[in-house]
Order: structure tokens, then sequence, then C-alpha cells
């Protein structure tokens, strides 16, 4: 299945894709993706912290989600407020299978590799 999304109820969408292209920017790409590993299809004012958090725990496992300048770029809470709107075909998760899921997988390979 292909991931669908909608920008249109963001305010000041066109602001968020390229110029020349269209393509969305890449803090854009990362946070559409997001929507699939967050379990949260849609970002609202409602679920912003939420979504944050959830992006926040792929963070503290090392993946980087955003490349800065210097290296690995944190997403913020102003970074996933200015994306309220967003609108995605991603499958929702519950708080807790997201951790089942994706965060507690990876806590217990890092205890089980410690000396």
């Amino acid at each position: 299945m292909s991931l669908n999304f909608n920008l249109v109820k963001i305010e000041n969408w066109q602001e968020l894709l390229d110029e020349k292209t269209s393509a969305p920017l890449p803090l854009t790409e990362a946070i559409i993706f997001l929507t699939i590993f967050t379990g949260l299809p849609e970002i609202t004012e409602k679920n912003a912290v939420e979504f944050a958090c959830r992006v926040y725990l792929f963070e503290l496992s090392g993946v980087p989600l955003q490349k800065g300048e210097t290296g690995a770029k944190p997403i913020t809470l102003a970074d996933v407020r200015r994306y309220i709107g967003l609108h995605t075909n991603a499958t929702p998760l519950t708080r807790e299978k997201f951790f089942r899921t994706y965060i507690w997988p990876e806590i217990q390979e890092k205890v089980a590799g410690r000396p």
C-alpha cells in the first residue's frame, strides 16, 4: 500500500514544498513518513504533543530522523505543530501498541547487548 498524504489543511501548506519541483521539503517528507512509525496518521492540536513524544522516543534510540549541517537534528514540538492539519493513510497505533512494536524491542536489544 502506498502512503498517501494531504497537506491542504495545514496553514500556508505551500511553504512546505519545494518552489521549483513541488516536492515535499526534507522536514515535510520526514514528518509524513513519521506518521507511519508513530502510528498517528494525522497531526491535530490535540495530538501534537503525543506525536512529538513518539518522535522523541525514536530519536532516543539513536535513529536520526532529520539531518542538519553538523549531524542529526531533532524534530521539535514546534516543528510538529507547524504540520497541524497533515493527514495520511498510515495505520493508527495506540500508545501501548506503538511502545510494544517499536520501543520495547529496541530497549530489550540494548539491554541484552550490555556487559
